[in-house]
């Protein structure tokens, strides 16, 4: 599907196009149209794939009059005149259609302006995860086997970066749950011409995780030695999760269902972000550069953001705001942020050599 920029001044009139109101998490997020003109058009907002309200535009201007899809416009076409709009559902999209055009009840799949350029789509910000409230949220795992992940190349480039790096107990594979995989697929294809997606960490053993954790601890102790306990840990928390197998509140990174994604170029070289993988800074915060863009370097930091974030988004996943490259499909995580009832991954692992020959002679893998 084809988008334009919701933050456009002047919409051209007489033209049948749809504007997408930004992807987010959810969560409460709100997006506002408050700078177009417009007359002369039929509006139609629809959200998963069923039109929520029609009425007729008179000019969209500078007040902001709130459009709430829980006000009864969900079936019935209304006949008014909006001034500005504020959407607050996930990932609803706007029909403009010209006056006397009919509209057939269905969400518009083409867009003649052919404007796909997410850099101009901005990051909304993330709401920061209530770690207590993800890990109440109920696991139903039906079970599924991890895939190596570089057995997606050329299409997907992997560069196992902890074992790489001599990270004690790193694997030398992407490991991924199948939904997970395929939804990787899907990013790198959406993105533009000439640039990749490289996988730098996926399903991760307790070991790791234990190690990254009680690493980057000790350091944060050594360095805010005035600070207590509680503070000590949430400071770590933002970039490592504490090294959990439990079945009901696993790690995120041991479900098989969290991914460390970065952007490469059309030779495999990977782009500069504003920060390095794994840095414990406030730029490696998503939205970091959504309000530190002041010159050439940092613009392109903040529209790359954007382009891995609006793609992985679409694809399903969830961010983690404290880490640009952290996106998740499945665990708890991505539940809360998705809205979801329950998490579809819990605890996993590669199959082993072992695991097999039992389940061969009939014992429990």
């Amino acid at each position: 599907m084809r988008y334009v920029d919701p933050t456009m001044n002047a919409l051209p009139q007489g033209r049948a196009f749809m504007i997408r109101s930004l992807p987010t998490q959810g969560r409460g997020l709100t997006r506002s149209l408050t700078s177009a003109r417009v007359r002369g058009c039929l509006l139609v907002v629809s959200g998963h794939r069923h039109a929520l309200a029609i009425g007729q535009i008179a000019d969209i201007g500078g007040n902001v009059d709130t459009f709430d899809d829980t006000l009864g416009f969900r079936h019935d076409p209304v006949s008014c005149e909006f001034n500005a709009f504020t959407l607050r559902r996930l990932r609803i999209g706007i029909n403009l259609i010209p006056h006397g055009r009919s509209y057939d009840g269905h969400f518009l799949e083409t867009n003649p302006l052919n404007v796909t350029d997410s850099t101009l789509c901005p990051i909304e910000p993330i709401a920061e995860p209530p770690w207590e409230a993800i890990a109440a949220i109920p696991i139903v795992d039906e079970g599924g086997a991890l895939h190596p992940v570089s057995l997606a190349a050329p299409m997907l480039r992997t560069l196992p970066l902890y074992h790489a790096l001599g990270v004690p107990g790193a694997v030398p594979e992407c490991w991924a749950r199948e939904a997970v995989y395929r939804r990787l697929l899907k990013v790198a294809q959406s993105l533009p011409d000439g640039l990749g997606l490289v996988v730098l960490d996926a399903w991760r053993p307790y070991v790791v995780q234990r190690h990254l954790y009680d690493t980057l601890l000790g350091m944060v102790e050594a360095r805010y030695a005035d600070l207590d306990e509680a503070d000590l840990r949430a400071m770590t928390r933002a970039f490592v999760s504490p090294p959990s197998d439990r079945p009901e509140c696993p790690s995120p990174h041991l479900t098989g269902g969290a991914v460390d994604v970065a952007l490469c170029d059309a030779d495999g070289m990977l782009l500069e972000m504003g920060s390095a993988f794994d840095e414990a800074r406030p730029a490696s915060h998503t939205v970091y550069f959504e309000h530190h863009a002041h010159d050439a370097a940092t613009r392109t930091y903040r529209d790359r953001r954007r382009v891995l974030y609006h793609a992985m988004v679409d694809a399903g996943f969830a961010n983690l705001p404290s880490e640009w490259w952290h996106y998740s499909y499945g665990d708890q995580m991505w539940a809360w942020y998705r809205g979801e009832s329950r998490a579809l991954f819990g605890p996993s692992g590669p199959d082993s050599l072992e695991a097999r020959w039992r389940r061969s002679l009939g014992q429990d893998a």
